[in-house]
């Protein structure tokens, strides 16, 4: 995961059932057809492997505001 944003790849991306255990999808951003190969990976429907259950992409949700410091 660090190498991959240290070099700027795409975060396509990061399928789990819960926030803790997922699965990262990253695209380098100067490969033929990027764009579309990161739409294709964001519009699949992921199912975990080991419950067969359906999965939430979580790189395409908003990360929560974290409280301020006093």
């Amino acid at each position: 995961m660090q190498y991959a944003e240290r070099q700027g790849y795409i975060l396509a991306a990061v399928y789990g059932e819960t926030p803790y255990d997922t699965h990262y999808y990253y695209v380098r951003p100067d490969f033929p057809d990027a764009a579309a190969i990161v739409q294709r990976i964001r519009s699949t429907r992921y199912i975990w492997y080991q419950t067969g259950r359906p999965c939430i992409n979580y790189a395409l949700l908003e990360p929560k505001a974290s409280p301020k410091e006093p």
